[in-house]
């Protein structure tokens, strides 16, 4: 019995452990999946913002004599015509402290509102951004100003960054701070932080939400409470059950050795029809077994069959012009045997070039066999090499349509990284033109990559002349399942997977704008 009992209370321990930590797993995943809503929350925030504020810049821009006084740098002007639309905006957002004119020199010629310290280098194009000025932190969306191709400079609106802290109406998050360097926050201990960084363009700064934690803590302890009352409960219930129990025994002991041969004869039944119970049903479960193993190998070997498929379909694609050139050659030896003109030279060039279709035809499986390998580790590898790898599997397509590539480079630029996801980036967005040149019918259809080194980063350039993108903004290419093809011919996940590989993967930058012609893809790393 008191071996019964000493089992009893660790089995409880143990469960009253297990039931202890599994409140604890519950609660941090609660945690992580707030920490990504949180972070969600952010992200869509400033995206939200930036596209407001870059398509309010837009139509500023584009409105009557801007442009004009923005090319003269006439600041009473800008002023003049900006001054309505800056008061409407204000009242629209309360955290919108400036708007300011920047001149293509990249200098201030004019402002609206707080005229703020740019602590931080201004480059032309479209960008956005975080910014430390003073003690405060702001948020910034710079429009590029084009006319007739020709860069004016640009309009730049800032808002205090306070606006994130305003999507956060959840009843845990009970404090929201913008930190700086120099900022200290008080720790309380029945407060839990969400730290968040954000990518600024000068100093630092973090976004420190906290949340009320008492609420977990005390149903930790009503866990253990209530295990603690019903383990009690429980080994004082067997133990009078147990000395019961035994006091029974004892008294019938004589009774129960007169029925001993009778028990063990009903046993040797009973487990006789438990045995071929136990038999049937493992002849069931490892039937079941057989049959979920036979799914799951047909399933298996589909998948298999998808991507042989796939990988097939793009093998043959290549093989066409070599298959096509091979059938030339024996229908040339055929007539010129036919003619009786047929001769050994003529024998031996064409063999020899039979073999140079083979040998290429060859290397174009093993192009594919490695380019679809899967990376495990980030690499140390050249971006020009892979670029010519990604070439080399739409060539045939290119030269089809008769669209010519060229590749402008002065030097090899290495990156670490995932060398054939960039690859697979590339050749998605070398196919996106291809696409756009053959379906709009240019003509004296051109893409141009541009590989170049700038502020120690790598910037790759994809320029196409298609007529750009119609979409407005043009970066809603990115969104997922958005496609300008033909639903048969396009799924919208290509670009987005692309902005993720590079975005999330490689932490790098993948932006689209148009030009005169057509658009310019850029992938900075």
């Amino acid at each position: 019995m008191i071996l019964v009992l000493f089992l009893f209370a660790v089995l409880s321990f143990v469960f009253t452990y297990l039931r202890y930590f599994e409140i604890l797993e519950k609660q941090d995943s609660l945690q992580q999946n707030d920490i990504k809503n949180i972070k969600n929350l952010i992200d869509k925030s400033i995206k939200d913002t930036s596209y407001f504020y870059l398509n309010r810049a837009l139509a500023n821009l584009n409105s009557q004599g801007v442009l004009n006084a923005l090319e003269n740098e006439d600041a009473i002007t800008l002023i003049s015509l900006s001054k309505t639309r800056f008061d409407v905006l204000k009242k629209e957002n309360a955290y919108l402290k400036s708007m300011f004119f920047i001149s293509k020199k990249l200098e201030k010629i004019a402002f609206l509102g707080e005229n703020l310290r740019l602590d931080f280098k201004i480059h032309n194009g479209d960008f956005y951004g975080f910014f430390v000025s003073g003690d405060n932190l702001y948020f910034l969306v710079n429009a590029n100003a084009i006319k007739n191709g020709e860069n004016l400079g640009s309009l730049m609106f800032v808002v205090d960054a306070k606006f994130i802290l305003s999507v956060f109406n959840t009843s845990k998050v009970i404090d929201g701070k913008i930190i700086l360097d120099s900022s200290k926050i008080a720790q309380n201990r029945t407060l839990k932080p969400y730290i968040f960084d954000l990518l600024t363009l000068n100093k630092k700064a973090k976004i420190y939400l906290t949340y009320d934690n008492t609420k977990n803590d005390s149903e930790l302890l009503n866990v253990i409470y209530s295990n603690f009352f019903i383990v009690v409960t429980l080994f004082i219930l067997v133990f009078f059950i147990l000395n019961y129990g035994f006091n029974v025994l004892i008294k019938r002991l004589e009774l129960a050795n007169e029925q001993l041969k009778e028990s063990e004869n009903l046993l040797q039944h009973t487990n006789q029809n438990l045995e071929d119970k136990i038999k049937q049903e493992i002849a069931i479960r490892m039937a079941k077994e057989s049959e979920n193993l036979e799914k799951e190998r047909i399933l298996i070997h589909q998948s298999k069959l998808a991507s042989m498929g796939e990988m097939i379909g793009n093998i043959a694609h290549q093989w066409k012009q070599p298959l096509t050139e091979l059938n030339a050659i024996f229908i040339k030896l055929g007539f010129l045997n036919e003619v009786k003109k047929l001769e050994k030279q003529d024998i031996d060039n064409e063999l020899e070039k039979c073999e140079k279709l083979v040998v290429f035809m060859s290397k174009t499986i093993d192009d594919f066999r490695h380019f679809f390998v899967k990376d495990k580790f980030k690499e140390h590898y050249c971006i020009n090499e892979y670029i010519k790898n990604s070439l080399k599997l739409i060539t045939s397509a290119l030269k089809h349509n008769g669209i010519k590539c060229k590749v402008i480079s002065q030097e090899e630029v290495f990156v670490i990284g995932y060398p054939r996801e960039f690859a697979q980036v590339i050749l998605n967005i070398l196919s996106n033109a291809k696409d756009a040149l053959v379906q709009r019918g240019i003509q004296n259809p051109q893409i141009t990559i541009k590989i170049f080194k700038k502020d120690n980063k790598a910037h790759i350039e994809i320029q196409d002349n298609a007529g750009g993108i119609e979409t407005c903004p043009v970066q809603k290419v990115f969104e997922p399942y958005f496609t300008t093809k033909h639903a048969s011919n396009g799924t919208g996940i290509g670009l987005y997977m692309s902005k993720i590989i590079i975005e999330k993967n490689a932490q790098g930058i993948l932006a689209v704008r148009n030009y005169q012609n057509g658009a310019i893809f850029e992938i900075i790393l």
